[in-house]
């Protein structure tokens, strides 16, 4: 932060109720039309607030703007790309389908993702709640109330390793999953979701664990 800190207007160092109340403090003493927030493991790439920047001015009366994220590793080795649907193919009219769309294995990467300020607080900002999905739960709240426009070009990185928080707690995030489906309405998809959860979770617990094994192979000479 020493190194960066003449970019910076605040810095606050406080106790907080873990990662969602943390966002929702830095949040409130935002200020600007659009809004986003960086992981520590994530960066932008080069030109990526310019080209957002340019999308916001081409496509002023959406809320949410999304771009494309690169995977690497711990030495920033690129492991792959993630796009969301190209604008010809957007297919999120309300917040049901930007879950539906999720649920079918589809998605894009939070680092990626940029919101209005005004929508942020006309749906009620982030739900504490939410430890894992509250950027799901927040995109689909704003996707209920406004538009969203896509594009592929890559705004961010983020870095794969084996104690990412979404890695480390998968099953809370699945539960959060299921518990979001059941409150926009998808009771049906929540259920059947809840189903497969509880009867493969064995199953697909040891497929995670041979992944995160893999994984760790990969990554140990990084540590």
């Amino acid at each position: 932060m020493e190194k960066y800190k003449n970019h910076i207007t605040e810095l606050v160092v406080e106790s907080d109720e873990g990662q969602t109340d943390a966002l929702i403090k830095g949040f409130k003493k935002a200020s600007g039309d659009i809004y986003c927030w960086l992981n520590a493991d994530d960066t932008f790439t080069p030109n990526a607030l310019q080209t957002l920047v340019e999308k916001y001015q081409q496509h002023p009366d959406s809320e949410l703007w999304i771009g494309a994220t690169r995977f690497v590793d711990p030495k920033g080795k690129i492991l792959g790309h993630d796009c969301p649907p190209i604008p010809k193919l957007n297919p999120f009219h309300t917040g049901l389908d930007l879950l539906e769309f999720w649920g079918n294995g589809l998605h894009f990467m939070q680092p990626s993702v940029f919101f209005s300020s005004k929508a942020y607080e006309k749906v009620g900002g982030l739900n504490k709640r939410f430890d894992h999905l509250m950027d799901i739960e927040l995109w689909t709240k704003i996707c209920l109330k406004g538009s969203i426009f896509t594009f592929d070009i890559v705004l961010s990185e983020m870095k794969i390793h084996r104690n990412q928080k979404s890695n480390k707690q998968i099953n809370i995030r699945e539960m959060e999953y299921i518990s979001l489906k059941h409150q926009y309405g998808l009771t049906e998809k929540a259920l059947q979701h809840l189903e497969y959860f509880s009867l493969e979770k064995e199953k697909r617990y040891n497929f995670l664990q041979r992944m995160l094994h893999k994984a760790n192979k990969i990554t140990r000479h990084y540590d």
